[in-house]
């Protein structure tokens, strides 16, 4: 919170129209890291994957579906049954004895006939006697109402996953480590917005050092050549015109490498600006003005260590190995049957009684177990299955190339750092003697004792000691941002 509100001060300090912002590293960075582009764009990605996994956990839950509707036919929905009907042993005695099947039938039941009607009774009595009893079937036809015209049906089902072979596991643990590969991406993103913004800093604080520098021997090169313009006039015998012509050479040359320092520092104010998210006329200024002293760089083998357990990119081909080995699971699910509990209410109405429309039949429940299982495709699980194998070995064969790659990069700045370090002490007293020749050689060409070259080539000579000095302290700083975004253990999650 505290964080926020300071990017906030920061930029509306940077939007009032006044003095040029004052930053120190540390503000520059958090502004950097609240303003950049690229981190909201990874944000977003997280945000994304996050979407996913929840849609992935979805699949342990039951599904549960609404579906209602209403109908009208051109038609009252009926239907027309016919067969013929085969009366039973005890009918058939019953149909004997009484003559029914000499007998018009129609519209009478069976319990209504008139017993003892057949005149045959006594003959049909003795074949049920004698076991002789025949058998007796008539046809029939019915045209049955099933449905009115109008017809309203609502459902409501339910379905569950029992066993998926794995399938549901596999997709859930694919989606978590899918977070987690965006959350490497963000601080590898979040690691390259440090990197760059540490580095437009150390260059806008040598672009600085270097005017400055310029600037001082560009005012000794002016007070040597007013020296020298007033020996000459002066009539000296030992300073000539061909001496008052190198002063002023020496200046103009000295006058155009301060204005390109100039420039310079113009220009990396304005990567730094665009480095933070700031507008683009933005003023600001660093508050650290000096680079600090070299230490003693920590074991390589430490820093390759580090590099292995902490570096976003390695860490996202790992996590995409595993993502691989998921996959594979989930490809093998196909082997397996698919079991899934299924549930349901149902309610049927009609606008006309009969048929389907029953009270048993207007509501009712259902409930069951159901099983899917892929007997046979062509070997093309089979094929799937190689195929996620092969994905997941071309990853491990990633890893190997990168880790040595990772090592040669920590080894690589490994060196500069430690260059840098033996360039700082070689050049540290070589300043200090370069700064008494250059004052000494003034002081000696006030009372005529040197020679105008001799002079001259003293402060070139400071300028150059100083411009080496402070590029070592500026590429040893580099080096150990370098080394820190190779690393980036220091680098969090949002």
């Amino acid at each position: 919170m505290k964080k926020s509100l300071l990017v906030t001060l920061i930029t509306a300090a940077v939007g009032y129209a006044g003095q040029p912002l004052t930053l120190t590293l540390d503000q520059a960075i958090e502004t950097a890291l609240q303003n950049n582009t690229r981190l909201k764009i990874s944000r977003i990605g997280l945000q994304i994957a996050d979407a996913q996994y929840q849609q992935a956990l979805s699949a342990r839950y039951p599904t549960l579906d609404l579906t209602a509707g209403m109908q009208r036919r051109d038609e009252a929905l009926n239907s027309l049954n016919k067969g013929t009907i085969q009366l039973d042993k005890q009918t058939s005695r019953l149909f004997l004895l009484t003559g029914a099947h000499n007998q018009d039938l129609a519209g009478q039941k069976l319990g209504q006939i008139p017993p003892n009607q057949s005149p045959n009774f006594d003959h049909a009595l003795q074949q049920i006697m004698s076991g002789q009893t025949p058998s007796f079937s008539f046809p029939y036809s019915a045209d049955v109402l099933v449905t009115g015209r109008d017809t309203y049906r609502a459902d409501l089902d339910l379905s569950y996953p029992l066993f998926t072979g794995g399938k549901v596991g596999a997709l859930i643990r694919r989606a978590s480590l899918n977070k987690t590969i965006r959350h490497e991406g963000i601080r590898r993103t979040r690691a390259q917005v440090i990197y760059d913004t540490r580095r437009y800093y150390y260059a806008v604080r040598l672009a600085e050092i270097m005017r400055d520098e310029i600037h001082i021997t560009l005012e000794r090169l002016k007070l040597i050549r007013d020296l020298t313009e007033a020996f000459y006039k002066g009539r000296s015998l030992k300073v000539k015109k061909t001496d008052y012509l190198r002063t002023l050479v020496a200046v103009d040359l000295a006058q155009s490498a301060y204005e390109e320092a100039v420039s310079r520092v113009r220009s990396a104010k304005a990567a730094l600006v665009n480095t933070m998210g700031l507008p683009w006329n933005s003023r600001i200024e660093i508050a650290q003005k000096r680079f600090d002293t070299p230490e003693a760089s920590p074991a390589l083998e430490k820093l390759i260590d580090q590099a292995y357990r902490y570096n976003p990119d390695y860490a996202k081909l790992r996590l995409a190995i595993r993502v691989s080995g998921e996959k594979i699971k989930e490809r093998k699910s196909a082997y397996l049957p698919k079991i899934g509990l299924q549930a349901g209410l149902h309610r049927f109405d009609s606008d006309q009684e009969g048929g389907l429309n029953t009270p048993q039949n207007r509501n009712a429940w259902t409930i069951g177990v159901g099983l899917s299982w892929n007997l046979f495709s062509g070997f093309r699980d089979k094929h799937r299955i190689e195929e996620a194998r092969l994905n997941k070995h071309a990853y491990e064969e990633k890893e190997v190339y990168l880790k040595e790659g990772l090592a040669l990069q920590v080894k690589a700045a490994f060196i500069d750092l430690d260059k840098g370090i033996r360039q700082y002490k070689a050049l540290h007293n070589a300043v200090n003697h370069a700064k008494e020749n250059a004052e000494l050689n003034i002081r000696a060409y006030r009372a005529e004792m040197v020679e105008t070259k001799d002079v001259i080539e003293a402060q070139i000579m400071e300028t150059f000691v100083k411009t080496a000095y402070y590029r070592a302290l500026h590429d040893y700083a580099d080096t150990r941002a370098l080394i820190d975004f190779i690393i980036a253990r220091s680098v969090g999650r949002d």
